[in-house]
């Protein structure tokens, strides 16, 4: 149990690099790097079947954004602890993790990994 709670606290990976104090939680802005990955998930699928076809086809987005808000809360932990670095600029990191959002089924088998492994 305690192997998932260390996944999903994530500031368990700078915890320990930093000193303690409020304005360095606050720095951490992990709502928004969360809706980065979420919008890649959600995108994924329809960039992917507009490059096979050549259009748009949003059926079903309603429904993948649900599904994707699972896989988002899955894989966010991961993604977070592996691109948070404060000293790159907050765009840089949410680039990386949109693009990490894009890839979402491999990160998936990756945390799934992590959790194992641990």
């Amino acid at each position: 149990m305690n192997r998932i709670f260390r996944y999903f606290d994530l500031s368990s990976e700078v915890r320990a690099s930093r000193p303690k104090s409020k304005s360095a939680e606050k720095s951490l802005h992990w709502f928004p790097q969360y809706l980065a990955l979420l919008l890649g998930i959600i995108a994924q699928p329809f960039i992917q079947e507009y490059f096979v076809n050549g259009s748009w086809n949003l059926h079903g987005l309603l429904s993948w954004i649900v599904a994707s808000a699972f896989v988002a809360i899955m894989a966010f932990p991961s993604i977070y602890k592996s691109s948070f670095d404060p000293q790159k600029p907050i765009f840089v990191q949410f680039c990386v993790i949109f693009t990490s959002g894009m890839g979402w089924q491999s990160l998936l088998g990756a945390t799934g990994e992590a959790l194992g492994s641990n």
